[in-house]
């Protein structure tokens, strides 16, 4: 598992400089898992089914429910956009 999660954050890192270090570091309150469904919803654009099974999450219905989770902590929308969201607040400086 240790293997696949370390390839998870290489992929999110190459995918767009730094997103998984810059994620987990403006949100020390995402847990890994939370970090790399939002690393995959925001750079690969991937379906919840398409997270579920690379995460090894049980169902797709867990997935939506770890989305909402992570749209409570970060304080995004109900029905925001994972890729705006992000794009918009880490143009931010991590400091503010």
């Amino acid at each position: 598992m240790m293997l696949l999660l370390l390839s998870n954050t290489t992929r999110c890192n190459r995918a767009v400089a730094g997103l998984y270090d810059k994620l987990r570091e403006r949100y020390p309150s995402l847990t890994e898992e939370e970090l790399y469904i939002c690393c995959f919803a925001c750079v690969e654009g991937m379906r919840n089914m398409d997270i579920s099974v690379i995460l090894n999450i049980s169902s797709v219905n867990m997935v939506q429910k770890k989305r909402s989770e992570i749209r409570k902590k970060t304080g995004m929308s109900s029905r925001g956009n994972f890729r705006n969201f992000f794009d918009k607040q880490l143009s931010k400086k991590i400091t503010e």
